[in-house]
């Protein structure tokens, strides 16, 4: 789903659909779509079925643009993976998305304090809530 771009993570959304050896099998299409061409021409064990492209919701699109943006290392390939998909940071504080959790957090902690503050002033009002 990410490949390397001068060193950089970028999104290749398409997946390989293929038979080998008389199972059908899906994954990533990485490095790209052509190399498969070439083993399949090269290998008559290796049938492609179909490439298939990957269509990311509106919040998985949002975080894989953050990815590319940041320009973060082809090493980090999973966690990268991990956060477009799910939304999930990898543990502890020593990741190249730490920046960006904490930017996240920070929001989520502000506009519940919004609320908070809102919602005493409601209160002291006399507003029902």
């Amino acid at each position: 789903m990410l490949i390397a771009d001068g060193g950089y993570l970028k999104l290749y959304p398409w997946k390989v659909r293929y038979r080998q050896h008389g199972q059908e099998i899906e994954q990533w299409a990485l490095p790209d779509k052509e190399w498969w061409i070439d083993f399949a021409v090269k290998w008559d064990h290796t049938e492609i079925l179909e490439f298939i492209e990957v269509e990311l919701n509106e919040e998985q699109q949002a975080r894989a643009e953050e990815i590319e943006e940041l320009r973060i290392d082809e090493g980090f390939k999973e966690i990268c993976i991990e956060y477009i998909l799910n939304g999930v940071f990898p543990a502890g504080v020593a990741h190249p998305l730490r920046q960006l959790q904490i930017m996240k957090e920070q929001t989520e902690q502000d506009a519940y304090l919004i609320d908070q503050d809102f919602r005493l002033s409601l209160i002291e009002l006399g507003v029902d809530l």
